[in-house]
């Protein structure tokens, strides 16, 4: 049964992922950037990744390393606290040897997981207790109104962190750690966990059609952003299409024709692998 929990989730993972990943890279080799097919493959193999390539490179790293973490705190844990331990003893060992390695050969650029592992365990705990949650859901008003608060408080907090905030965090977290990013992990977790339990008012905002449809090509809209900008920066400097300075139009049409684009590969490329990954589950 654990053998067959983890190839549904290493393939659907690899599904949302790597399909879009891989069309993208190869149309940006032949925009401004000119990728090399070596380097295609090592943003393949998570060891290099230019522009905004390199979010993929460390969340990807993090997907090989969350089987093992849930595997030593809530499988190993529940079953003996010795085999907990010994569990999260060499899953310390594996994290000292793969941030070693990230630092020496895996990646070629610096962009390593170390940094940004603390804001991923955040994004993790969230989802634990949201599936908590769901169980045991908050029923009373000013239960909920308290959840409501500290959605907008965290939303608000994450664009003004404010330095006194920063100066609590642990030191040890100072040298190697990007303490701003982990603080602002933080509340956006505590955002997503709160206003899916609140009255409600920030959830009816987000359930706004234009926003929910941003929110569902936003893979798309995120890889799509860079290869559109930059053509658009080729074009305007061959003068076929001079919008330098007219920036509010040139801004609206780089904003088109990026939803534009990552409407189509959301359609053409990200549904039918969704519905590929839907059918590889079922027949597991």
């Amino acid at each position: 049964m654990q053998s067959k929990t983890w190839s549904i989730y290493f393939w659907r993972r690899f599904l949302r992922i790597y399909p879009l990943y891989i069309f993208v890279l190869i149309a940006e080799r032949y925009t401004g950037t000119g990728f090399s097919w070596a380097s295609i493959g090592n943003h393949l193999l998570l060891r290099r990744g230019e522009g905004v390539f390199w979010t993929l490179e460390i969340e990807a790293k993090y997907y090989v390393i969350l089987p093992l973490i849930v595997l030593t705190f809530i499988v190993a844990w529940r079953r003996n606290a010795t085999l907990g331990a010994i569990c999260a003893f060499g899953l310390t060992g594996f994290l000292f040897i793969l941030f070693y390695a990230e630092g020496r050969w895996w990646s070629l650029d610096g962009h390593v997981l170390r940094p940004y592992f603390l804001v991923f365990i955040l994004g993790s705990i969230a989802g634990s207790l949201f599936a908590f949650m769901i169980l045991c859901p908050p029923r009373s008003r000013s239960l909920r109104w308290c959840c409501e608060v500290a959605a907008i408080g965290a939303f608000v907090s994450s664009f003004f962190p404010l330095p006194e905030i920063l100066r609590l965090l642990p030191k040890a977290l100072t040298p190697g750690w990007h303490e701003s990013i982990v603080l602002s992990g933080l509340f956006w977790a505590v955002f997503i966990l709160a206003h899916l339990h609140g009255v409600g008012f920030v959830k009816h905002l987000l359930e706004w059609k234009p926003l929910r449809y941003l929110g569902l090509i936003s893979y798309s809209l995120y890889l799509w952003h860079k290869p559109v900008i930059d053509s658009f920066s080729l074009v305007n400097q061959s003068g076929r299409l001079p919008l330098g300075a007219y920036w509010p139009v040139r801004t609206i049409a780089i904003l088109g024709a990026c939803i534009m684009a990552a409407s189509l590969s959301f359609f053409l490329v990200e549904r039918p692998f969704s519905k590929l990954k839907a059918g590889f589950t079922r027949s597991l």
